[in-house]
């Protein structure tokens, strides 16, 4: 008798097992870290199974084989239902791949955000499949939408702190009663005035005073005269700040500089427009005023701003002396 056998080096065949097996351990590790839920739905028989972790994303109780065929539909939100179906079938009648994200109801009621991607796979040695993975994008989406919010947020109040500091800015630089510039602002428009190409034209600097003001507090009481001083300053802005700058400089005190001021006609034509407009809105109120007025001209370039208002404050000097409701030209 004799024995006739083979010997065959299966040295390799051993490594691609253990390489295999370790790509194979390597990526459940892979999908057990990532969270992913793998699914795998059999063309020929129609047949979906679940791996466990895809069980426990959709709350479906761990058991082997296939599932139940309305398992997966039954949890498609109805938000999603239509959609989600159709991009399915589509994607199983063209066998192409696809990823879609929708959101499920958990038997318990929880709604959760799914991310699922699905790929046509077909082999010599196993029937059309279609194998996907579902992970649940719950929290990162909440995240986001958290992170969003904050942004929002925090956007909002960095608009809300540029406009405080806009209004802090405005009223630092308006009188608070009259809504006119005040003498910050007065000073910033002389600075501007001064290093501008308007110091070579002429400019005009026209002090306005209300006459008998004190009268009209102690007849009328302070909150009327607050409403006469609102109310003319706005018939003087309404008709000087066409023409030029105005700020309120005092308690009854307005000073106008008007920009390239080509005759002395002009500042005297705008200042009795001023006054008519401002003796008709007091008169309305049933104490018409006057106001005098001391004008000076000419060119910055010829005196300093210091001297404007010198000869301007000495010319509405003089007119208050002559009785008020005058006005001088120096």
């Amino acid at each position: 008798m004799r024995f006739i056998g083979v010997d065959t080096d299966v040295t390799s065949m051993k490594a691609t097992e253990q390489a295999r097996a370790l790509n194979e351990k390597q990526l459940e590790i892979a999908v057990a870290m990532a969270g992913l839920g793998i699914w795998n739905l059999n063309f020929s028989t129609g047949a979906v199974t679940w791996d466990s972790r895809l069980r426990e994303i959709y709350g479906v109780p761990k058991a082997d084989g296939p599932i139940p065929d309305d398992t997966w539909e039954s949890r498609l939100h109805p938000d999603d239902r239509y959609r989600v179906l159709w991009a399915t079938k589509e994607a199983i009648k063209t066998r192409q791949d696809y990823s879609l994200d929708y959101k499920i109801v958990r038997s318990d009621g929880e709604v959760r955000h799914i991310r699922s991607k699905g790929s046509f796979v077909v082999n010599g040695f196993s029937q059309p499949t279609m194998l996907g993975v579902d992970w649940d994008v719950t929290d990162d989406l909440m995240q986001a939408f958290r992170l969003e919010q904050l942004h929002r947020i925090a956007s909002d109040r960095l608009e809300e702190l540029v406009q405080a500091q806009k209004e802090l800015e405005r009223m630092s630089q308006h009188d608070q009663l009259t809504g006119l510039p005040n003498r910050r602002s007065l000073q910033h428009h002389l600075d501007r005035l001064q290093s501008s190409e308007l110091s070579v034209s002429g400019v005009a600097f026209i002090m306005l005073d209300i006459d008998e003001f004190k009268t009209a507090n102690d007849t009328h009481g302070h909150a009327f005269g607050d409403r006469l001083l609102q109310a003319v300053a706005g018939a003087l802005e309404s008709e000087i700040s066409p023409h030029g700058f105005l700020a309120r400089t005092g308690g009854d005190e307005f000073l106008a500089i008007l920009d390239n001021v080509a005759n002395a006609d002009f500042p005297m034509a705008v200042a009795a427009s001023a006054i008519v407009k401002a003796q008709q809105v007091s008169g309305a109120m049933g104490h018409a005023i006057t106001l005098s007025v001391g004008i000076d001209t000419g060119c910055v370039r010829s005196k300093s701003i210091e001297e404007f208002f010198s000869s301007a404050d000495r010319a509405l000097y003089r007119a208050k002396r002559l009785g008020g409701a005058t006005v001088i030209v120096a």
